[in-house]
């Protein structure tokens, strides 16, 4: 069982999470965490998610094999690696070691066509054995199928000291990129790369075999290394790294280092043909590190850390503690758009960043706080924590979070599942903490996993900017089910805030599950829509006249129905006398505006208006063998109907009151002699007749 990642934790959090107990039950919004670990040291180095919500993880394990009684510190250890497949609900599904029996460990994975699984790592060999710290060391990509069989595996060799760094499935291409750093020689497919200095950084082009295709070297004469790579919709492949002195490109293209004894954090940019095409320059001083880069919306965000001082166009960054995080953003011709300075006065480390396509997510982890500009987070232990910062393109922080237990606990990976969940993994002492659940460690150091809701998903949705119309005030709504609610820097604690006056209004929320939210409601004075109908007016009944309310409206809303800027009214449609019409206007600001106007109608030619009656009625059928249905296209406030037969003599009748268009009917004149018949019509309006056949 040694070489098996499925220990006592794992197997408890599983059912956990299936059966539940009042001890650790899952947490509010779908939330969990699941664990595993060894008496040594547990590490998980990069994580996956496929099509199905299933999640890959992949790293290493170290058994702890001599303590000394002074110190508790290993003595001798051996690294095992693994990778391991889960469900979206953190069921267990399987563990795999393909290097077994030899030892080493898992850097990188990713998720192919078809779910295909890349894993890339090394194999180790102990001190003893290989005599030299910097001895030859074994180097592995592979293709493994959804139950975790080997598809196939290509190997290469460097030293100890190399790493893998950063791996893309390049679907545009059909091919997969591998990227790291090495020292002295690197060996792949019967070709030798020696390293200009230091160390120089590597991109290797494998096809979806694993064949190797092709090579790029990047370095110098100092130390040079290549750690994250991203691609944009065009196919332009990004990297980013840090160097020493002078670094070449191509031949055409390098950057240099006034000073020899700083570090300089670099991107460049390979064009389709794999040609760079521009290089730059984004942060210079004594210490710097990057791990990740991602791209969206034709801007690239890059992340690291810092200690000291460092330069950025020209302006000096002091860090606040040991070590800082920064936060780049660069558009497509690699300027800086923006930056962001995060932490505390201890160290605090950033672990990688992810897009959304609406927001970039950045996870790491602060000692004292993690702090950026008025916002901040306290640990909850002695140790470190995780955290999670969410920014728009802008660089706007909108959300914070935090997780963790009473000793050191730091993520290393992060990954957005096609659930809309974050899926966090990394390391842990003693035990991490999510919400209302704990879970302990089996050794010095376990790993966990947790899946995290996207806070942005419960966060309100306002108008940017909202309205404040005249003589109104406004209801700003944040929505239930919030912890805590702050409007304005303490104006307003509930879910509802009404304001008399435009400005800019801050609303902080904290949610059961421990996202804090921000947001700024810009909230503008806006005058109510005039609207002129014009002046009242006198029309005959055989006129006609044109209503007009404008047409800078989104919504408009008449008395008689009708919902067009402009209405026809005509006087037959009017009563005698004056008749009232108005519209309420809606403008796109969502204020409201009212005008009416009087129409006084006159009647003036009886016979028209008997003519006007006796169009708009309808008989059907006729000629009719039982029932015939009278109906009107106008409507009365009185209608009246009678039947007779050719001596004037009435047989049958109906009376209505106000009767309503197209409204049907009836008469039975089945029992009455066939022949001709008169339909004599009486109407507030006037009156008129037809001719009914019965045959």
């Amino acid at each position: 069982m040694k070489n098996n990642l499925v220990f006592k934790s794992w197997l408890v959090l599983t059912l956990i999470l299936l059966f539940g107990t009042n001890t650790y039950s899952q947490t509010v919004f779908s939330e969990w965490m699941v664990g595993a670990g060894k008496q040594g040291w547990d590490i998980v180095n990069d994580i996956a998610c496929d099509d199905s919500g299933n999640i890959f993880i992949t790293g290493s394990n170290m058994d702890t094999v001599i303590k000394t009684r002074m110190t508790g510190i290993a003595t001798n250890s051996r690294k095992g690696m693994f990778i391991a497949k889960y469900d979206s609900a953190g069921k267990f599904l399987w563990n795999k070691n393909i290097l077994k029996p030899s030892s080493g460990f898992g850097s990188l994975i990713s998720i192919g066509k078809e779910n295909q699984i890349i894993l890339a790592g090394g194999t180790t060999t102990d001190e003893s054995e290989s005599g030299t710290k910097h001895g030859k060391f074994g180097f592995f990509i592979s293709s493994l199928d959804e139950i975790g069989k080997i598809n196939w595996i290509t190997k290469f060799s460097g030293v100890r000291s190399d790493f893998l760094t950063s791996m893309i499935v390049d679907t545009l291409r059909n091919e997969i990129l591998l990227a790291g750093y090495f020292h002295d020689t690197l060996i792949i497919s019967g070709k030798t790369f020696i390293s200009k200095g230091r160390a120089d950084g590597f991109l290797f082009r494998f096809d979806m075999n694993g064949a190797f295709k092709d090579a790029q070297i990047i370095g110098g004469k100092g130390d040079d290394k290549l750690y994250c790579t991203a691609i944009n919709t065009f196919g332009d492949l990004f990297i980013a790294g840090t160097y020493q002195r002078k670094i070449q490109f191509s031949k055409n293209k390098s950057l240099e280092l006034s000073n020899p004894n700083q570090v300089g954090l670099f991107i460049t940019k390979l064009n389709n043909s794999g040609e760079c095409v521009a290089a730059k320059q984004l942060l210079s001083g004594k210490k710097i590190k990057v791990n990740h880069i991602t791209w969206t919306d034709g801007l690239c965000f890059i992340t690291g850390g810092f200690s000291d001082n460092v330069n950025i166009d020209g302006q000096v960054l002091h860090s606040l503690g040991s070590e800082d995080i920064f936060l780049l953003c660069v558009d497509s011709s690699l300027q800086v758009k923006w930056y962001k300075q995060i932490g505390g006065i201890k160290k605090d480390r950033s672990a990688g960043i992810i897009n959304t396509g609406k927001e970039i997510i950045l996870t790491g982890s602060f000692c004292s706080e993690i702090k950026m500009g008025q916002k901040h987070i306290i640990p909850s232990g002695k140790g470190s924590d995780i955290f999670l910062m969410s920014f728009d393109t802008k660089g706007t922080l909108k959300w914070m979070r935090s997780a963790g237990g009473d000793y050191d606990d730091y993520p290393t990976c992060i990954e957005y599942g096609h659930d809309n969940y974050i899926y966090v993994a990394g390391s842990f002492r003693n035990s991490f903490k999510l919400n209302s659940a704990t879970m302990n460690s089996n050794g010095e150091e376990d790993l966990f996993i947790c899946r995290l809701e996207n806070c942005r998903i419960k966060a309100p949705e306002f108008k940017q900017p909202e309205y404040l119309c005249d003589g109104f005030p406004l209801k700003l709504d944040a929505g239930p089910g919030f912890s805590s609610y702050n409007w304005a820097d303490g104006l307003g604690y509930e879910q509802v805030f009404t304001i008399n006056q435009g400005g800019n209004y801050s609303l902080d929320l904290v949610a059961p599950n421990g996202c804090m939210i921000y947001d700024t409601i810009g909230v503008l004075d806006s005058p109510s829509p005039v609207v002129n109908l014009g002046n009242d007016t006198t029309i005959a009944d055989t006129s006609r006249i044109f209503l007009n309310a404008g047409k800078n409206f989104t919504h408009y809303l008449w008395n008689n129905g009708a919902t067009k800027p402009e209405i026809q009214v005509k006087g037959i449609d009017l009563h005698e006398g004056p008749n009232l019409l108005n519209v309420t206007v809606t403008s796109e600001e969502g204020c409201v505006g009212h005008d009416d106007i009087v129409i006084d109608m006159l009647r003036t030619m009886p016979n028209y208006i008997s003519e006007l009656i006796a169009e708009s009625c309808m008989l059907f059928p006729n000629p009719t063998r039982d029932i015939v249905t009278v109906s009107f296209t106008i409507p009365f406030e009185s209608l009246t109907l009678t039947i007779h037969d050719l001596m004037g003599k009435e047989v049958m009748s109906n009376s209505v009151s106000q009767y309503v268009t197209n409204f049907p009917i009836e008469f039975n004149l089945g029992s009455l002699p066939k022949g001709l018949y008169t339909l004599k019509i009486n109407t507030n309006r006037g009156n008129a007749t037809k001719k009914i056949v019965l045959q």
